[in-house]
């Protein structure tokens, strides 16, 4: 699966540099797809971290779910809810 992903953003963006920050994968290496390893217990340097906590907090806290369509549809609207100030406040970057 992994390796598909690679393929496809390799051939939908191929003019241009792809970096990849991820957390403790073995993926393979892609044509032009730089791979940077995050050393784990790290969140502070994985900004997505940060943002699925804030996720997590705002539309799942306490809140049983009757189907995965209901878990899709709130998180949906809890993402399409984050304002670009929310996401620098998350991750403390522009």
């Amino acid at each position: 699966m992994h390796e598909y992903i690679l393929e496809e953003l390799s051939k939908a963006y191929k003019d241009n540099r792809i970096l990849l920050v991820y957390a403790a994968a073995t993926w393979h290496k892609s044509k032009g797809v730089i791979k940077i390893h995050i050393p784990s217990y790290t969140p502070e340097m994985n900004p997505i971290k940060q943002i699925w906590k804030q996720i997590k907090s705002i539309g799942f806290k306490n809140e049983p779910f009757h189907s995965l369509a209901d878990v899709m549809d709130k998180l949906c609207e809890t993402v399409n809810n984050l304002t670009q100030e929310m996401m620098k406040s998350i991750t403390h970057r522009d």
